[in-house]
């Protein structure tokens, strides 16, 4: 898009200048023949009375005169008397573009004047080199102009383009700046809503996943318990149990149809998951995290730890936990490291003088909702302020896992 800004802006500069130099450059050409033509009838006119005077007084015309009138590049040759006389400081053959003045002298003859068109053409050269400097001059400013601007009108569709591809990976909060491009500004809007609209949509799974897993699943595997107990008693009739048996199978296959949709929500979690660099991913938070002010907080891991996880619920976990760790504390170090069977992320606050800020439970149960349904695990650690987030190793090819898979189906 810049290049495309800067050739318009360039292209329109040499256009506006060829529309007002060449014009100026034909005036301008032909301004300066007519002052040299201008010169070559003043030198006539002046060899003429001179001459005539000269004739007047009955005295020879000789080369030597003829000098005296003219300049370089000029000729001034008299036919008098059956002879011609021309000065010698012309220097070059006569050429028939010459600006050339003819006057008749008053004793007889004829007197002419030859100005050369080479010396013409050097005077044009000159009169026309500022014009042809002002319009290159016009044209590298202008290069450097279209640059700046196109930089400038460019920079807002390059941060919505890198906003709408984050959009893709995840990161559903773009922070994007009020642009005053009308267009730029509808677009950042439109990204903003849809990212909102996407985050909400998101939530919901998440939460009907967790609901579904904690609030279904429990109730009905004490539910499935009883209803066997009370098939086994002996106080219940043979018809009654058969009926409540048949009613376990009901509750089985709800059981299995539940799972059945918790697998599909869990799969196309995994679908949304990319490869990146765990410790990169984490620094960059911290980054953004300690960018706000606050206590100072330190990523102690450089080396690169390979996983395959959702970006942006992954980045919102770990900010989640430096955000809660920082309270009140001195300092903040987290850390990340591959143990094999896991990857771990270790968030470890410095208390501060006036102990360990008390937690939120309302934000930490959210967090830990959302590391479930990732299929990770958030922990308080042993010491003050600590928090430790498991993640499961995923590092095969999505392409490599099947689609749906086979749940078996089990009895809860």
């Amino acid at each position: 898009m810049r290049e495309r800004l800067v050739a318009a802006f360039v292209g329109l500069t040499v256009v506006v200048v060829g529309l007002f130099g060449v014009p100026r450059a034909y005036m301008l050409a032909d301004m300066v023949r007519a002052q040299e033509q201008s010169r070559v009838d003043r030198v006539a006119d002046l060899a003429a009375v001179v001459l005539d005077q000269r004739l007047a007084a009955g005295q020879l015309v000789g080369p030597d005169l003829l000098d005296r009138l003219t300049a370089a590049g000029e000729q001034v040759s008299v036919q008098v008397g059956g002879r011609t006389v021309v000065s010698t400081g012309y220097g070059q053959a006569p050429r028939p573009d010459d600006l050339l003045a003819t006057r008749r002298l008053a004793g007889g003859g004829v007197l002419s004047a030859r100005r050369s068109a080479t010396v013409v053409g050097d005077e044009v050269s000159q009169a026309l080199l500022p014009v042809v400097l002002l319009g290159l001059g016009l044209v590298l400013v202008s290069g450097v102009v279209g640059v700046v601007l196109a930089r400038r009108l460019a920079r807002p569709f390059q941060e919505l383009a890198t906003a709408a591809q984050g959009l893709g990976e995840g990161e559903l909060h773009p922070r994007l700046p009020a642009y005053p491009v009308p267009e730029a500004q509808a677009i950042r809007d439109a990204l903003v809503t849809s990212g909102g609209r996407i985050a909400r949509a998101r939530d919901r799974d998440r939460e009907l996943a967790v609901h579904a897993s904690h609030e279904l699943r429990t109730p009905l595997t004490a539910l499935r318990l009883d209803l066997e107990d009370l098939a086994l008693w002996p106080e219940t009739p043979p018809t009654v149990a058969a009926e409540l048996r048949r009613s376990v199978g009901d509750l089985d296959r709800l059981g299995a149809a539940i799972g059945d949709v918790l697998d599909v929500s869990a799969q196309g979690r995994r679908d949304d998951e990319t490869e990146v660099d765990l410790s990169r991913l984490v620094a960059d938070v911290v980054r953004r995290v300690a960018a706000v002010g606050g206590p100072p907080v330190t990523c102690a891991t450089s080396e690169p730890v390979p996983a395959r996880v959702e970006q942006a619920a992954v980045a919102e976990l770990v900010e989640l936990m430096v955000t809660d760790a920082r309270r009140d504390a001195v300092s903040v170090r987290v850390q990340v490291d591959d143990r094999g069977g896991h990857l771990e992320v270790r968030v470890v606050a410095e208390p501060g003088t006036s102990g360990p800020a008390t937690q939120a439970d309302s934000a930490w149960s959210g967090a830990t909702a959302l590391a479930i349904t990732l299929g990770a695990r958030l922990t308080r650690g042993h010491a003050p302020g600590e928090a430790v987030l498991r993640l499961p190793v995923r590092r095969e090819p999505l392409s490599d896992r099947p689609v749906h898979a086979e749940r078996p189906r089990t009895p809860l």
